[in-house]
């Protein structure tokens, strides 16, 4: 595949997860009472509530959690650029993956800029209440992190 399928992959996926991520943010925060499970479960969407920290609740001043943001985004872009041009070829996943870290982490500062907060709303018990563009951003770096790991196992 080519250098600017994959890029287009990545763009595409990251449009999907950063509306889909503002579109679940906006749903929960009209709710009222969300519709699944129950306080006691091990999985139920809770109450949505505001998040202010960064990275499990985190707190830390804006201009330090855009900046980390910018720079972690900037490093792992960087890193995925030279590793698709190193294999063009094998780079499906990796946009996948890609795209959903990109658009989670741009469906948070989105909101962080815009409110001073992330909305919270899924809760996975025993793991922090969290929201869409915490997964992506979880399963995006962790695959990704993954995938290099396998590849370095396969050299060996």
């Amino acid at each position: 595949m080519s250098m600017s399928k994959n890029y287009i992959i990545a763009a595409l996926t990251a449009l999907l997860w950063l509306g889909a991520d503002l579109w679940t943010k906006a749903w929960a925060a009209q709710s009222p009472s969300l519709p699944w499970g129950e306080a006691g479960s091990l999985f139920f969407l809770s109450q949505a509530h505001a998040n202010p920290g960064i990275a499990f609740g985190l707190r830390l001043p804006m201009a330090v959690q855009v900046g980390a943001t910018f720079a972690v985004l900037a490093a792992l872009g960087y890193a995925s650029h030279q590793r698709l041009r190193a294999n063009p070829g094998k780079g499906f996943l990796q946009s996948l993956l890609w795209g959903m870290l990109l658009g989670g982490a741009l469906g948070n500062l989105a909101e962080r800029l815009n409110q001073g907060y992330v909305l919270d709303f899924i809760n996975l018990k025993p793991f922090p209440t969290f929201n869409l563009a915490d997964v992506g951003i979880t399963v995006g770096l962790g695959g990704w992190i993954l995938m290099e790991w396998l590849e370095e196992k396969r050299k060996d």
